[in-house]
């Protein structure tokens, strides 16, 4: 095998490979033993015909492709190996000459991009403290009460959280429209499921109402006939069920955690947070570094290599929605959304991955990290374990190349963040303090801030008997 390959602009590259007599004879050879059982010779029992008769028969040509199919890719592996060009795609494959004295083709293909970086080492970035106020402890612990509410059926008016039961059809140009008729559906106000302006027109509303519900379908909706159409939905509200939390006291406490009182739980609750808000502060400031690093990047990025990230993240989104029950493309319908219209929201993402995918790469490179065999397999049997896989399937599953690409990746991150620095805020410039006003007599300003404010009154306190014996949420 011989070759010669030429840089193109936009990072293509194109080989030109000969394979030469030797190796196609053999290939051809192999081509026979494959297919002569296949072919009819008179004079001969299946598979018993010579190559040469055969050829003589249907052409000297005739085990050519299957041959070529065989022998290219090895020949074409080997010229880029060679070459010390890494490919980013398939080759655009071409026979360019063929004959019992080998054969010669080209292969287009993209390269990986040359980079070019600014420092960084020592990047500088602003790293926020990882906070907690009482506010976020209460908010947390009325997420964990909502869990644990019942639902019960109401007559009040609906407000925003209540659910509905309610049959409802949808009319376009006074049409009755496919798949816009529903009969004891029940849909919580405030749940973004249904069209935009939807849910909102039916706050108010009691058992036994019957109304129209204006909207317009979204400009980009999965069912094209209705995309941007106006329509009126004929709606009867058939019940209305409002959420009752549990009281917050101890019993509750001992029911749901594995403490006794409140006080220890809400420390647990402290903990929590702040375990979250300090990972959520060290995004914060990678994705900081990050943006200061990308600021320097320079390289011409093939579109393939997007796309391929593009079809990576739609995959693994696919993946998670069918973990809880629902698929892409139902996904898409609920949202008002096409697959399209969500696969280029995620182009921005995909494109700045393959960005630090590459910057960091450089990094490595730069820095001279190299992955041992060593790393290799220990990092082989880390993703063993962790997928319960054997260990040769998880060889065969990433090949040493990806393995290798990826650890130099994550080195290059390491590397990065070790070295990153930790920006002191920025100082606030005071404004010029204000004249003091000379202080207000107003009866009604006086009463109004002497005044103790209250706080709103729930719906279930309306409700509740004159049982003051429950414990305060605060």
């Amino acid at each position: 095998m011989s070759f010669n390959v030429e840089r193109k602009e936009h990072n293509l590259a194109e080989f030109t490979i000969t394979v030469e007599r030797e190796v196609f004879e053999d290939a051809l050879n192999k081509a026979y033993r494959r297919n002569a059982g296949r072919i009819r010779v008179p004079g001969f029992r299946a598979g018993k015909a010579p190559r040469k008769i055969i050829e003589k028969m249907y052409g000297s040509g005739f085990f050519y492709e299957d041959a070529v199919d065989m022998s290219f890719p090895k020949a074409y592996e080997q010229a880029v190996e060679e070459s010390e060009l890494e490919t980013v795609e398939r080759p655009d494959v071409k026979i360019t000459e063929i004959g019992e004295d080998g054969y010669t083709f080209t292969a287009n293909v993209h390269i990986r991009p040359e980079v070019t970086l600014g420092e960084y080492k020592g990047i500088s970035a602003e790293k926020k403290a990882a906070v907690c106020t009482d506010e976020d402890i209460q908010a947390d612990i009325e997420r964990l009460l909502t869990r644990n509410a019942r639902i019960e059926t109401s007559e009040h008016p609906l407000e925003n959280g209540d659910t509905i039961v309610m049959d409802f059809e949808g009319f376009v140009d006074g049409e009755a429209f496919e798949g816009g008729k529903g009969e004891n559906y029940n849909l919580v106000i405030g749940s973004g499921r249904f069209i935009p302006g939807f849910e909102e027109q039916l706050i108010g509303k009691k058992t036994g109402e019957s109304l129209d519900v204006s909207v317009t379908f979204p400009e980009k909706y999965h069912a094209e006939n209705l995309a941007g159409k106006e329509a009126v939905f004929k709606v009867t509200v058939n019940e209305t069920k409002m959420t009752v939390k549990p009281e917050l006291d101890d019993e509750f406490v001992k029911d749901v955690s594995e403490f006794d009182t409140m006080d220890e739980f809400k420390e647990d609750v402290r903990k929590r947070i702040l375990e979250t808000r300090e990972s959520e502060v060290e995004s914060d400031f990678e994705t900081a570094v990050i943006d200061k690093l990308l600021e320097s990047f320079e390289a011409e990025i093939p579109e393939v290599m997007i796309e391929e990230r593009l079809v990576s993240i739609m995959q693994d989104f696919g993946y998670r929605m069918s973990m809880q029950g629902i698929d892409v493309e139902r996904y898409a319908q609920l949202t008002g959304m096409d697959i399209d219209t969500m696969r280029e929201q995620q182009r921005p993402s995909a494109e700045r991955q393959v960005k630090c995918d590459l910057a960091f790469r450089k990094v490595a490179e730069l820095e001279g990290i190299e992955i041992s065999d060593d790393e290799m397999n220990e990092e082989y049997a880390k993703l063993s374990e962790s997928y319960r896989m054997d260990l040769e399937e998880v060889r065969r599953a990433i090949p040493e190349k990806t393995m290798k690409r990826d650890m130099m990746v994550m080195k290059g991150s390491k590397l990065v963040m070790d070295n990153a620095v930790v920006a002191a805020p920025a100082k606030k410039t005071k404004a010029p303090a204000k004249p003091k006003a000379e202080p207000k007599t107003d009866t009604k300003t006086e009463v109004k801030t002497n005044t103790e404010v209250k706080p709103k009154t729930t719906r279930k306190k309306k409700e509740a008997s004159n049982n003051e014996s429950g414990t305060d949420s605060n």
